[in-house]
């Protein structure tokens, strides 16, 4: 009963395809689909259309509906002379409707005037490409339900697929940087799902009338980057230069002709080109890429894309260059660019999965490496142990033989002249320093042509050549950044004692301490050269010479710069007996000429005050009853007491040389080692803070409490490295 009932209501859809359109020049018969805006004036206005209809008996005294499948112009209905009820209504209510348009009425006349008010507001508003046609409320329209379906649904569809999409591949680029492809597949997403906004009807509230030349811009913008995108993923080099002109000509289009009444004549087409050129292109270099051997990954996948989209276009691309709906009003790119998208997605995705197998492989592969790696790293620091185990050893060896030789005089220091060869094994480059206790070349190791420093004594006597041995004993000891390692040490065949350490890039600190008003970079250096001296305490060591010229600077014009300590000539190894040499009163210490002399300071001496007597003469090693070092920097209990030698020492030096290079002075007006074994008294130094406030506050207080003239009040090399750490 229910479907007799439903069978006996179906009616004919009654056609109106004759209109008669008021014009200013008068009445205009129109046969629809029919384009007048050539009729209308450019500008906004409202326009009628006049149509009767013959209701056949069928549809007389019962709700009726006139429906309009699409017409993208903002309308309402007088039948005979009465405002008709409009049924559904915009979600957006802007300048122009997104269609279809249904009014509902009522009439016991087998004959009826219709009036449609049309509002001119955009040049597509002349554009009448579908047929009204006058049906039961209750029956549906396929017409209508293929445009609600497509221009709706796969629209909204179509907009969250793009954008979606295109976030998630900007994510990807974002989070390695390396995939530009997924950038522009991204930018292709985001630009072409406005298209979808636009049919929804969304852009007109947010641009009103000028969405038409936003829309222009974005859809040039789409293909365009789909080129960008192609070139990429398959390494195709530059992308032709015609594109970008391309788009700036549609964005120059959409700028010039940004009206209502101009968007659509001009930018529009414009546009319309260039996506006709790029859909071109794209077939072509992907046809190309797949007719390849082998053909590379996912080149079959986006030619089916582009095929698809050029087919699913062919009815928006007419409709815009206004040749009128071949559908009917639905939007078949709507769902072309859906699956466009989607199929590209799986492309990339797939290639993206291809990569990760790929990089599983290869990290299984680096792994071993590293394995293998990390192997012979232990092996080759166990070989670096050794080797400075058998160089300790042998330097030990040396400097007992040589420290129980006695003082020898008349004996000529060698000269190693550019290009000549010690013991077949080092290449002499050039002489880079002399000094007061010998000289140091750059020389090449010839087995792999490695630069290094080899150095010698100035004299050949048994003392010189005993300090050198005991240099060469106490750098071995230790393997640290921030300490100058040594590499060999030996005997030649024309019988001098050389040592050869690692070859430093950088001046002393002495010549670039103006660097250090700069407080954060003086931190840095502060912070490695305590590093240094903690590793040196660590193994038992005490420096005993610490000063600016003793401590090189690798890159100092940077804000990341290396320190390493160098020269152990009078270094002390505490965990061992080191043998103890008388020398005559009388022997020479020549000082290097860029610092401060070092000096012996024989206890409770009267020592002239001049700095010509302050170079007394002393010994490169300790002698018994004396201290050997620069006045300046040594600490002050050691005037009275050399055998309390300690760590303590060289934290004095560290505070010393930080307060002279921070503040530009010395600390101490006369140096305190001096005064004390004169037994004058020492009066403190300002405190930091007051000459640096720059300086963080813990930083301050604790270079003071290096200088503190007892030493269990200084803090340890470990408490300095955390200072400078924080």
């Amino acid at each position: 009963m229910m479907l007799f009932a439903f069978c006996a209501t179906a009616a004919e859809p009654v056609f109106l395809d004759r209109w008669t359109l008021e014009t200013p020049n008068g009445d205009v018969a129109l046969a629809l689909p029919a384009h007048f805006d050539h009729l209308l004036p450019r500008q906004k206005t409202e326009v009628r259309l006049r149509s009767e209809a013959d209701l056949p008996s069928g549809l007389r005294d019962r709700e009726v509906k006139l429906v309009i499948p699409y017409y993208p112009a903002r309308t309402s209905l007088l039948v005979d002379g009465v405002l008709a009820e409009r049924v559904d209504e915009d979600l957006v209510t802007g300048y122009r409707a997104r269609g279809p348009q249904t009014f509902r009425f009522k009439s016991n006349r087998e004959h009826v005037k219709l009036e449609l008010v049309v509002e001119h507001n955009w040049t597509q508003s002349g554009w009448f490409d579908t047929v009204p046609r006058i049906l039961p409320l209750e029956q549906r329209d396929g017409a209508i339900t293929a445009v609600r379906a497509v221009n709706d649904y796969a629209s909204a569809f179509a907009f969250a697929t793009l954008a979606q999409i295109g976030l998630t591949y900007l994510a990807v680029f974002l989070a390695g940087r390396k995939r530009r492809s997924y950038l522009w597949f991204a930018i292709q997403g985001w630009t072409a799902s406005y298209l979808h906004l636009f049919y929804l009807g969304f852009t007109q509230g947010v641009f009103g009338s000028y969405d038409v030349a936003v829309l222009a811009v974005l859809i040039s913008a789409a293909p365009i980057a789909s080129v960008w995108m192609t070139h990429d993923h398959f390494q195709l080099g530059p992308v032709p230069r015609i594109f970008v002109g391309l788009f700036a000509l549609d964005i120059i289009a959409a700028i010039v002709f940004a009206g209502p009444f101009d968007a659509t004549r001009i930018a529009a087409k414009t546009t319309v080109a260039t996506v006709g050129v790029v859909i071109v292109y794209q077939i072509w270099i992907l046809g190309r890429l797949s007719l390849k051997k082998p053909r590379p990954l996912g080149a079959d996948l986006m030619l089916a894309t582009w095929v698809i989209l050029a087919v699913g276009s062919i009815d928006d691309v007419t409709a815009w260059l206004g040749f009128g709906e071949l559908l009917g009003g639905p939007r078949a790119n709507s769902v072309a660019l859906a699956v466009f998208a989607l199929i590209q997605s799986i492309v990339l995705a797939r290639e993206h999965i291809s990569s990760l197998a790929r990089s599983d492989e290869l990290n299984v592969a680096l792994a071993k490496q590293v394995e293998d790696l990390e192997a012979r790293q232990r092996e080759v620091q166990h070989l670096n142990e050794e080797l400075r185990r058998q160089i300790a050893d042998r330097s030990r060896q040396l400097f007992g033989a040589l420290a129980l030789l006695g003082p020898q005089r008349g004996v000529t220091p060698p000269t190693l002249e550019p290009g000549s060869l010690v013991e077949d094994r080092y290449k002499v480059v050039k002489p880079i320093g002399v000094g007061g206790m010998g000289t140091v070349y750059e020389v090449i190791r010839v087995a792999d042509a490695k630069h290094f420093a080899l150095k010698l004594t100035r004299d050949l006597d048994s003392h010189a050549l005993a300090r050198l041995a005991r240099e060469a004993q106490i750098a071995s000891t230790i393997a640290h950044p921030n300490v100058v390692g040594i590499v060999d040490v030996d005997v030649s065949a024309s019988g001098f004692l050389y040592l050869v350490l690692e070859l430093v890039e950088g001046p002393t600190l002495k010549i670039v301490k103006p660097r250090f008003t700069d407080a954060a970079w003086a931190q840095r250096v502060l912070h490695q050269i305590a590093a240094g001296l903690d590793a040196l305490h660590a193994h038992g060591i005490i420096h005993r010479d610490l000063k600016p010229a003793n401590v090189l600077v690798v890159d100092p014009d940077s804000d990341a710069p290396v320190v390493k300590i160098t020269d152990f000539g009078i270094s002390r190894l505490l965990v061992d007996a080191m043998p103890t040499l008388d020398r005559p009163p009388d022997s020479v210490h020549r000082p290097a000429p860029d610092d401060a002399p070092t000096r012996a300071i024989r206890p409770g001496a009267s020592t002239p005050k001049t700095t010509k007597a302050a170079s007394d003469s002393s010994s490169p090693l300790t002698q018994t009853g004396q201290l050997v070092g620069t006045p300046t920097y040594i600490a002050p209990e050691l005037a009275l007491d050399p055998t309390k030698l300690s760590p303590a020492a060289d934290v004095f030096s560290l505070g010393v040389m930080a307060f002279e290079l921070l503040v530009g002075k010395l600390p101490f007006a006369y140096a305190p080692s001096l005064a004390r074994a004169e037994g004058r008294s020492v009066r403190p130094p300002p405190a930091l803070a007051s000459l640096r406030p720059d300086l963080p506050s813990d930083v301050a207080e604790t270079l003071d409490a290096c200088l503190a003239l007892e030493p269990e009040k200084r803090p340890t090399t470990e408490k300095l490295v955390r200072v400078f750490a924080a």
